[in-house]
C-alpha cells in the first residue's frame, strides 16, 4: 500500500504469516494499572489487552529509535534503564531489539518490579517518592522515563530529573515525557507549569502524583538549572502516542542530537482480520504516515 504524507487510505493485502523478531512475552500482571487504563471504554477484555499491547509497541518505537541512534555511534552494549516502567508495558518489546542483560526496570511499586525480574529477566530496583531516598550504585547509557514528569508538582519534577542526571554515564541520554502547554484547557500559569492533584492510578497520593503540564521554556530553565546554562537538549513534540512531547538530554555537553532522525510511526487500525488455513493472514484496515518526509509504502 502506498500512502501520501497525511493521508489516510484503506488497503487490503495477503501476506504469509512470518516472524522476524523473538516473539513477545504476553503475560500481564494482574493488578496492572496501565491494562486497567487501556480497559476504559473497552467492552471486551480482549480488546483492552490489545489496546495495552498496542501502547507498549509505539511507545517502544521512540524508545528503540534512540537505542538505534546509539548504535551507529557505536555503543552497541548500551546499559538501558526504563524509570517508573510499571509492570512492563513497554519492557516487554525493548526485549526484541536489546539483551535483557543490558535492561534494567525501576518503579515505587516493588510488586511491578519483581513482577519484570520474574518475567523478562531484566534486572531492576524498587523507586521512592523522595528522590533523595533512592538508592541506585549503577549507572545507564540511556534512561527512558515514560510517563512520570507528566504527574509531578514542580519541586519533584526539578528533583528527579536532578536524580536521574546524576545516574548517567558521561556520554549517556536520559529521554523524558511531558505534556505539553497546548493540552491545558484553563491556560498556563507565569511559572510555566501547571498541575492539578489527579490521575488515574488508584496507589498513588494524588498530591505527589496528579497530571502537569508544562511550557517548553519551564523544562529549558529545568534544564539549565540541572545542567548549567546553554545545555543542548531535543524536544520531539507529541512524539510518543501523539500526545506526550519527548524530551533528551546528554551529559556529554557537545551533544546536540543533530544525527537522531527521529520519525514519528505511522498509525492505523486494523478493521478486518481473517486467517486463511492457518496459513494466511488477511487484513483489511486503513494507514497514514504524519511524518512528511516519509511515505507508507510497505506494511
Amino acid at each position: 500500500m502506498h500512502a501520501r504524507p497525511g493521508v489516510v487510505e484503506t488497503f487490503l493485502m495477503r501476506q504469509p504469516m512470518r516472524q522476524h523478531l523473538p516473539p513477545i512475552i504476553t503475560d500481564i500482571a494482574q493488578d496492572d494499572e496501565m491494562l486497567v487504563y487501556a480497559s476504559r471504554g473497552q467492552t471486551d477484555r480482549a480488546l483492552a489487552r490489545a489496546e495495552y499491547f498496542r501502547q507498549g509497541a509505539e511507545i517502544s518505537t521512540s524508545v528503540e529509535q534512540i537505542l538505534a541512534w546509539r548504535r551507529r555511534a557505536g555503543r552497541s552494549t548500551a546499559k538501558v534503564l526504563d524509570f517508573a516502567s510499571g509492570h512492563g508495558r513497554v519492557t516487554r518489546f525493548l526485549l526484541r531489539h536489546h539483551p535483557a542483560n543490558h535492561i534494567w526496570v525501576s518503579d515505587i511499586a516493588s510488586e511491578a518490579v519483581a513482577f519484570q525480574k520474574r518475567t523478562f529477566s531484566v534486572d531492576g530496583f524498587i523507586s521512592c517518592s523522595n528522590p533523595a531516598d533512592l538508592r541506585c550504585a549503577l549507572t545507564f547509557d540511556v534512561i527512558f522515563v515514560g510517563s512520570l514528569f507528566t504527574h509531578l508538582p514542580a519541586e519533584r519534577f526539578r528533583q528527579w530529573l536532578r536524580t536521574l542526571f546524576g545516574l548517567l554515564e558521561p556520554d549517556g541520554v536520559i529521554a523524558f515525557s511531558v505534556h505539553g502547554e497546548e493540552l491545558s484547557r484553563d491556560g498556563m500559569p507565569e511559572s510555566g507549569l501547571l498541575f492539578a492533584p489527579r490521575s488515574e492510578s488508584r496507589r498513588l497520593n494524588p498530591e505527589e502524583y496528579g497530571r502537569t503540564v508544562v511550557t517548553e521554556s519551564f523544562v529549558r530553565s529545568e534544564i539549565a538549572l540541572m545542567t548549567g546554562p546553554e545545555r543542548p537538549y531535543r524536544r520531539l513534540p507529541r512524539a510518543m502516542c501523539g500526545e506526550h512531547d519527548l524530551y533528551l538530554v546528554s551529559r556529554d555537553h557537545a551533544e546536540n542530537f543533530e544525527t537522531l532522525d527521529y520519525r514519528e510511526p505511522p498509525f492505523g487500525c486494523v478493521d478486518h482480520f481473517k486467517i486463511l488455513n492457518g496459513k494466511t493472514i488477511e487484513i483489511e484496515g486503513w494507514a497514514g504516515e504524519p511524518d512528511a518526509r516519509h511515505t507508507i509504502t510497505r506494511i
